[in-house]
């Protein structure tokens, strides 16, 4: 077999692969086919960073008496966010030996098939994986701004919130570090603060947080999950309520989601119900829903950990026409034929304070 029917059969195989494995790489994971589901997967994208604008103020209610004078004045309400991209990349090859012993157009195609499909396996799993693990703004680190990238903080002895101290986008999620004040009892957020107090700052609920139940703590002597999860999720569901958020889903690690289940199996009390959504359900993708709010375990999540996401504040960005793109060559000093498949892009979250983790804080 010449390299040039090599290369032409190579060139099908892959194309044809990689086109239906796309589809293939979002339909077999339940958070990405719920971004594709939202319209939240943005394919080509350009330029060297992706910026947009976060309002943080809201205009001002005044006064109007009769025949008053209207004020018309020029307000900033808005700050700047930027994300720059970041490029992942599987390869392989295939070498004149392995193709000698594969004669036949049809045994390459098979071989390369494989070969492909092996690879967009490993794409399916490690993409998942960064999404809830990667942090692209570690030291070092050239991986996408998954969802530990804005969720650093600290234990409050006095809340069961964690209090933020990371940096998002190029803005501080610490609360009150771009404005205004909090009033309100027991603690943030139970109260009332100004819009900029707290627009870039998610909600970290601390799930083991030992504050007394008169405090304003959980209603247990023994803050564990098991005891209190039930109660976390509830709160950390009216909080993104309290900015007008209505959680789509909550993902949890495998862990939390079994002691969940567990948990409420004997207590008639909490009412919660199978996934209704047949779309979801004819891949697989089956869910709870409690208080509202689709709950599902998930690969590649820590398992202390949990997000309760709404998906229209979420958006996947890829610079390449489609999610991922496969590129193949011939390297004449090795007599092998490589391909790489590739994603450049970021993951990008618009809106902060509908976003909520569950945790181990304290």
């Amino acid at each position: 077999m010449s390299y040039g029917n090599s290369a032409m059969v190579i060139s099908t195989t892959i194309n044809q692969h990689i086109k239906g494995a796309i589809k293939g790489i979002v339909r077999n994971n339940f958070l990405l086919t719920k971004l594709e589901s939202a319209g939240c997967i943005r394919t080509g994208m350009h330029g060297r960073r992706h910026e947009w604008r976060l309002r943080h103020k809201r205009s001002p209610m005044r006064t109007l008496g009769d025949g008053g004078t209207i004020i018309f004045g020029r307000e900033n309400k808005h700050v700047v966010a930027s994300l720059e991209y970041r490029a992942y990349v599987v390869s392989g090859s295939i070498t004149e030996q392995d193709k000698e012993m594969n004669k036949g157009e049809s045994q390459i195609v098979k071989l390369w098939a494989d070969a492909v499909n092996e690879r967009i396996d490993d794409i399916r799993f490690g993409f998942h994986e960064k999404i809830w693990q990667a942090d692209g703004y570690a030291s070092g680190s050239r991986d996408i701004m998954g969802m530990p990238s804005c969720m650093g903080a600290t234990a409050n002895a006095s809340s069961i919130f964690g209090t933020n101290a990371d940096t998002y986008a190029g803005r501080s999620t610490v609360r009150g570090a771009h404005g205004g004040t909090f009033n309100g009892s027991p603690f943030w957020p139970f109260g009332q603060s100004d819009p900029q107090y707290d627009f870039h700052s998610p909600i970290i609920v601390d799930y083991t947080s030992a504050l007394a139940a008169e405090s304003g703590g959980w209603e247990t002597d023994v803050p564990t999950w098991t005891n209190t999860g039930a109660q976390a999720l509830r709160t950390g569901i009216l909080c993104a309520q309290r900015v007008g958020e209505n959680l789509d889903c909550i993902h949890m690690g495998f862990n939390l989601y079994r002691q969940f289940k567990d948990s409420f199996a004997s207590d008639t009390r909490l009412i919660v119900q199978p996934n209704t959504d047949p779309k979801m359900t004819h891949l697989g993708m089956q869910t709870i829903t409690y208080d509202g709010v689709e709950i599902r375990w998930e690969n590649g999540i820590p398992s202390e950990l949990a997000y309760g996401l709404n998906y229209k504040n979420i958006e996947l960005l890829s610079l390449y026409k489609q999610l991922f793109k496969s590129d193949s060559d011939f390297d004449l000093a090795s007599s092998s034929d490589r391909v790489a498949i590739k994603f450049l892009g970021n993951l990008k979250f618009k809106k902060l304070n509908g976003m909520v983790q569950w945790r181990n804080l304290t």
